[in-house]
């Protein structure tokens, strides 16, 4: 079995909208070449979705004034993971609907604080275990 998230990294853009460092379609390409990868070692390949992030706090992060992540545009991408999914016969996590606000520290917007993380974590291990896959 093989599990594969996608952080983001790469989805920001400048704050005045342009230049995404990995476009969709290469991102499109990039992920089936993981897949083509993949089933050479597993015929399992489980797609973790992309997460949203606290956008209040990550437009622009705190750590670089010139880069914002939003969740239109992180949407976009996992959309696009969804049905390269689906299309390879690879199963796919949907977590956009399973964070809030509560669940990221307070200065930081895209990564999951405890809570957070605990709810990723129930969600892939409910999915594991009604798919029989532990």
């Amino acid at each position: 079995m093989g599990r594969v998230q996608h952080g983001g990294h790469g989805i920001w853009r400048k704050a005045d909208g342009h230049d995404i460092p990995v476009p969709i379609e290469q991102f499109e390409k990039n992920i089936e070449k993981l897949i083509e990868l993949s089933k050479k070692f597993t015929e399992k390949i489980i797609f973790l979705g992309i997460k949203p992030v606290d956008e209040p706090k990550t437009t622009p992060v705190p750590w670089h004034k010139t880069i914002s992540y939003t969740n239109e545009n992180l949407k976009k991408y996992d959309d696009k993971l969804r049905a390269i999914a689906d299309k390879n016969n690879a199963d796919y996590i949907y977590i956009r609907d399973l964070l809030d606000k509560d669940d990221f520290p307070i200065d930081d917007g895209p990564h999951p604080n405890a809570k957070g993380h605990e709810k990723i974590y129930r969600k892939v291990k409910d999915f594991l275990i009604e798919n029989k896959i532990v």
